[in-house]
């Protein structure tokens, strides 16, 4: 046993001639707190983890527990027991996350010029415009903000306006949108303001533009990719639909921080970059859109 804490270890899986890949010093964990249990990063040696928590079960029956002292301490409380499930999942999902990476960027390979390729809106006319299509993913009604980052508060009204009236407009009203959209005739980016968040954006500042797009294409097995934008730097933001489901949600915001993503972007009133804008001397531009039963048709 390797001891992290009096309820909390490693050990060697006992299913490890199971393993499909390779195994390393701490894939198997041990729990004392709540219910003691095993678990491994592997699945193929689901059922020998299974047999051993029946065995390590029954062999700590009695309600108590020696941890990694000796002590005996007695069972927590169910809210206790709930507490603890629920930061055990926590670690596993980004230890998980953390083992998978390599895996995943491998596997989920994606070159930004193919994503441009197969974007189901054709991306041919250049990215002047390409501010009003990232615009029909919300309904003409829907306020959006659009401005620089620091255009919120006292005197920023003019920045929060319905799509229908940035339309008008001659080119990008601004570098910076939210995923989000606000109540009308408001001047500031609060939480308070907020009425819908109907996009998740996913960025990261660590990983490479073919990494983050091998991100977005694993994403794209549970979420909808509506948009890539280019930001003119070294990063790109993808656009999904955002999971309202509390399961997905939650465990995104467990999962992505590992594989390399910045969590602020879960933030609805995070800025993010607006394609057709300039940034220095270049613009910022998309490379895929799916507008597909999008908001606006």
């Amino acid at each position: 046993m390797e001891w992290i804490d009096a309820e909390h270890g490693f050990c060697a899986c006992p299913g490890q001639p199971r393993h499909t890949t390779p195994s390393k010093p701490r894939d198997c964990e041990v729990f004392l707190g709540g219910v003691p249990s095993l678990h491994c990063f592997h699945s193929s040696c689901r059922n020998d983890i299974d047999d051993a928590n029946r065995r390590f079960r029954r062999a700590l029956a009695g309600g108590s527990v020696n941890g990694a002292g000796g002590e005996t301490r007695t069972q927590p409380n169910a809210p206790e027991t709930a507490r603890q499930r629920e930061n055990r999942d926590f670690e596993r999902l980004k230890a998980r996350a953390r083992n998978s990476k390599s895996q995943i960027l491998h596997n989920h390979a994606t070159d930004p010029a193919d994503l441009f390729e197969h974007s189901p809106v054709r991306l041919l006319n250049g990215p002047a415009n390409d501010w009003r299509l990232l615009l029909g993913l919300f309904r003409a009604t829907d306020v959006v903000w659009i401005g620089n980052v620091r255009d919120s508060g006292t005197g920023h009204a003019w920045n929060f306006r319905p799509v229908s009236e940035w339309m008008a407009q001659n080119a990008a009203p601004g570098p910076f949108t939210c995923p989000s959209t606000f109540k009308p005739e408001v001047c500031s980016r609060s939480m308070d303001n907020v009425v819908s968040t109907p996009f998740l954006v996913v960025e990261s500042d660590s990983l490479t533009k073919p990494e983050i797009c091998a991100v977005f294409t694993w994403m794209r097995q549970f979420l909808k990719l509506r948009a890539i934008i280019d930001t003119g730097g070294k990063s790109l933001h993808g656009w999904f639909d955002y999971p309202h489901s509390p399961g997905v949600g939650g465990e995104l915001r467990i999962i992505l921080p590992p594989l390399g993503c910045d969590p602020a972007m879960f933030k609805p009133s995070q800025p993010c970059r607006v394609p057709g804008a300039w940034r220095g001397d270049r613009m910022q531009a998309l490379i895929f859109l799916d507008l597909d039963g999008g908001s606006n048709g």
